[in-house]
């Protein structure tokens, strides 16, 4: 309401990736491709590379992530170290968590970023130090021609299903 974070947001966060992938399993559905938008998403691209990576239900997934221009301020306490420290504590290496960096917008995001297959640019106007990573790791980018871009999306996703998909 107040347009401030919460102080426990890396622990809805973490809960809320860690869930979503724990529902997956449970419902029995192997994904072949994960789709994450915004910060509150970022620890699902480590789960999947790192976590459940020898889980036969994400052993093949590839992860996506959409970047777009979103007015985040994180604040003074910065979200990756509480990321880190929960997520390590847990089922992650402090070492996979540290590169989720200082906490910052931009680093949250080089943190998805290094475990993602392919980037989607949403949006004309993403942070620049997002974007100079993106490239320096060499992330296969996907611009699409507009948020209408079904077939160019369509195209994306059957590029890495494991079944036709049927429109």
């Amino acid at each position: 309401e107040s347009g401030k974070f919460y102080d426990d947001n890396h622990e809805r966060s973490l809960f809320f990736c860690k869930g979503a992938l724990e529902t997956v399993k449970k419902l029995g559905w192997s994904p072949d491709v994960v789709h994450c938008h915004g910060w509150f998403t970022a620890m699902i691209p480590l789960y999947i590379k790192k976590v459940y990576n020898d889980d036969p239900t994400f052993k093949d997934t590839k992860v996506l992530y959409s970047l777009f221009n979103e007015d985040v301020d994180f604040g003074k306490d910065s979200l990756a170290p509480k990321y880190g420290e929960m997520a390590a504590q847990e089922d992650v290496s402090a070492a996979d968590a540290a590169v989720y960096g200082s906490g910052s917008y931009a680093d949250v995001y080089k943190g998805a970023l290094t475990y993602t297959d392919v980037v989607i640019l949403a949006d004309d106007n993403v942070d620049k130090d997002v974007l100079q990573f993106v490239e320096q790791q060499k992330i296969r980018v996907f611009k699409p021609e507009s948020a209408q871009d079904y077939e160019g999306f369509s195209a994306l996703y059957e590029e890495f299903a494991s079944e036709e998909l049927e429109v």
